[in-house]
């Protein structure tokens, strides 16, 4: 089952790295978990995110300065 978006949120917040499958989560909650790892310094990896716009990417990264990876299988 997958965790909920403030269960993520806590983890990052409190400095936990994540690795996750982009999926169903919404655009708004991934640029939150972004900026909620740039203020701890955790890492966030995102896989599967072929389905995003890469203004959407740009977005997360800009949330993220440097605390996110995305893993790009063209």
């Amino acid at each position: 089952m997958p965790r909920l978006q403030q269960e993520l949120v806590q983890i990052v917040a409190n400095g936990g790295g994540l690795d996750l499958r982009v999926g169903f989560r919404s655009q708004q909650d991934l640029v939150q978990l972004a900026a909620n790892a740039r203020a701890s310094g955790a890492t966030i990896i995102l896989r599967d995110v072929g389905t995003k716009a890469t203004a959407e990417l740009v977005q997360i990264a800009a949330n993220a300065q440097g605390k996110v990876l995305f893993v790009i299988d063209d």
